[in-house]
């Protein structure tokens, strides 16, 4: 599992990496409303791929990670399922063409929309299957390459055109789309799945476990995107772009947390079935400190090197400072919020997420239908890690509730001890040595942080 889980840290880490120094050429270079372009078309895409899917590939790994017998059959009829909502999907487009246009503010958006849709619909279907067979040194590459080729395409595109087109951007993700599948189509062939007709029986299993899962992938595209398409129809693209340079900062610092989820989650279902709930526990106590790793340090640097962090995407940016420290310590709960999601389905109480995802969806949009408008970019932040810390609080309840796990927030402490002393030093050399570059504190600030949580963790002998 070690070995799974840093091949899939990496594969985050370079994506995100990745990422943010493609916002950062289209920021400096662009400004933030072309970022904030993008950013609306990505999130109504990740809409249409969340819709199409409605939970079946969850379900569909959880299964077949449990009856790797029956993968032809739950292949099938997840295929079956899937084709209908797609379907659905791309109609429902069509027939909204024109408010999407004047939103996105975007001219012949359709063709890349619907034919990046399919492509992506079917990659997903692929990492399914990749991930219930374990592969996650496959998966990582494969998402990787994903990431890579089509930032790297689009800045291509951008620098030899010469010209700010978002049409450039469309196709480059439209192409990375397409040889994505043909890439991960073919490992999926290797495993010589023997497809069979589907059954009624399966349809209802993965159609009744869809439905937890759904609302748990409508919560996270409820979180990653509510504020932006808020934003965007209360303020305007150029805010847009601010805010999602802080939200990508923030969302970076999950990596570790979700390759560790990602990971555990296919082992946690097969001890759920077999009633190893002391390997659960373990591996659930060793996924608390990894995810919250990053997280905790990051929030509390950020109120003294917020501005200069912001500053490298470009002077315009700086203004969102305030947004990216809500945000950071948005990141602390939404580790802890999506490791206790993931455990409750994977332990057989997808019911509690059900509902948690509901309340706390609820809440994100009705919080950032009124902060936004009273506050707003940091009114959007404030919405959800408010809403974020509504579900991580419903989730814990229900858990300590109906089972006996516990969890050791010894190492997590640790981690908070070792944050603030990072902080106090900072200040320090800030203030009496008079070290203003921003760099040189972030380095001495992390030294400090690091020598610590090595010493009071790692040389200790601590495992994944």
């Amino acid at each position: 599992m070690k070995k799974k889980i840093q091949h899939l840290l990496f594969s985050n880490f370079s994506v995100k990496v990745t990422s943010l120094i493609f916002t950062m050429f289209i920021g400096r270079l662009y400004g933030a409303s072309f970022l904030g372009s993008i950013v609306l078309y990505l999130s109504i895409l990740s809409m249409g791929l969340i819709v199409a899917k409605v939970g079946l590939f969850f379900s569909l790994e959880k299964k077949a990670s449990e009856h790797k017998s029956e993968i032809g059959k739950l292949t099938s009829s997840t295929f079956f399922i899937n084709l209908f909502f797609l379907t659905l999907t791309i109609i429902m487009m069509v027939l909204f063409r024109n408010q999407l246009g004047d939103y996105l503010g975007i001219d012949n958006f359709l063709f890349y929309l619907i034919s990046s849709l399919i492509m992506g619909n079917f990659i997903n279907f692929n990492y399914a299957l990749i991930k219930a067979k374990t592969d996650f040194v496959i998966f990582s590459k494969l998402q990787l390459n994903r990431e890579l080729i089509f930032r790297a395409l689009a800045i291509l595109f951008l620098l030899v055109d010469g010209s700010a087109s978002i049409t450039l951007v469309l196709l480059a993700k439209l192409i990375a789309e397409g040889m994505s599948f043909i890439m991960s189509f073919k490992y999926v062939i290797r495993y010589n799945i023997q497809l069979k007709a589907p059954e009624i029986s399966y349809i209802k299993e993965l159609l009744v476990l869809a439905r937890y899962n759904s609302v748990l992938e409508i919560r996270a595209l409820t979180f990653s995107w509510m504020d932006v398409w808020m934003i965007g129809f209360f303020l305007n693209e150029h805010f847009v772009g601010i805010y999602q340079i802080a939200w990508q900062i923030s969302s970076t610092l999950l990596i570790v947390s979700k390759a560790v989820i990602t990971v555990n989650f296919p082992h946690i279902s097969k001890w759920a079935s077999q009633n190893h709930y002391e390997k659960i526990e373990s591996a659930t106590n060793n996924a608390l400190f990894l995810s919250l790793l990053i997280p905790i340090p990051a929030f509390i640097g950020s109120f003294l090197v917020a501005h200069d962090v912001l500053r490298i995407f470009g002077d315009e940016f700086v203004e969102g400072h305030l947004v990216l420290i809500i945000l950071l310590s948005c990141s602390i709960l939404r580790a802890l919020q999506e490791l206790l999601s993931k455990l409750l389905v994977g332990i057989g109480m997808a019911k509690v997420s059900y509902y948690s995802s509901i309340i706390a969806g609820l809440c994100n949009v009705m919080f950032n239908y009124f902060l936004i408008q009273k506050m707003g970019l940091e009114g959007a932040a404030l919405a959800t890690t408010v809403s974020t810390g509504i579900n991580f609080i419903y989730c814990l309840y229900y858990l300590k509730r109906k089972t006996n796990m516990g969890f050791n927030w010894n190492k997590t402490l640790i981690n908070l001890v070792a944050s603030l002393l990072m902080l106090i030093s900072i200040y320090i050399v800030d203030t009496l040595l008079h070290v203003t570059n921003s760099y040189i504190l972030i380095a001495i600030g992390g030294a400090v942080w690091g020598i610590i949580i090595y010493y009071g963790q790692f040389k200790k002998g601590w495992r994944t």
